[in-house]
């Protein structure tokens, strides 16, 4: 192999590893902000949820009808962290059902106001990340009722 096959294969190489470089780092800056983005939504779409509940409000029917418009899971829990309405469950199955009350999102969402989380979902997306979850209180006046709204990812 002659200098200018050896120059032109050391360029080349020196060109993959940069545009991989770039990739990598445009990868993650672009995730990062994807999931930024899908945490603004997802907490909007919780406000939009709590202004519909209203006392005497079947809280399941509230749920299944915010989870077919928003496309994703809505969990609505009262302040015990009790699943009192979800999109994806009856409601008998409701009472079989985790307490949600130590749930980061749900303690970050009693402390400053609303709260988010990223975590792998044990039953109702067949394990997918979940990106991401977000509780916020369903009003200033009541602090007793909570939201929960997760949206799943495929990847």
């Amino acid at each position: 192999m002659n200098l200018t096959q050896r120059l032109l294969i050391g360029s080349l190489l020196i060109i993959a590893i940069l545009v991989a470089l770039v990739v990598a780092i445009v990868d993650g800056r672009l995730r990062v902000r994807l999931y930024e983005e899908s945490s603004a939504e997802v907490l909007r779409e919780a406000r939009l949820v709590a202004a519909q509940w209203r006392p005497g409000l079947a809280v399941d029917s509230l749920a299944n009808a915010a989870g077919g418009a928003l496309g994703h899971r809505v969990t609505l829990i009262d302040s015990s962290g009790t699943v009192v309405g979800d999109s994806e469950f009856d409601p008998p199955a409701l009472e079989r059902l985790e307490n949600h009350l130590t749930r980061p999102e749900i303690q970050e969402a009693l402390r400053t106001g609303s709260g988010q989380s990223r975590r792998v979902a044990t039953r109702s997306n067949c394990g997918r990340p979940m990106s991401p979850t977000t509780a916020s209180p369903l009003n200033s006046a009541s602090a007793d009722k909570r939201l929960n709204c997760a949206s799943s990812t495929t990847a």
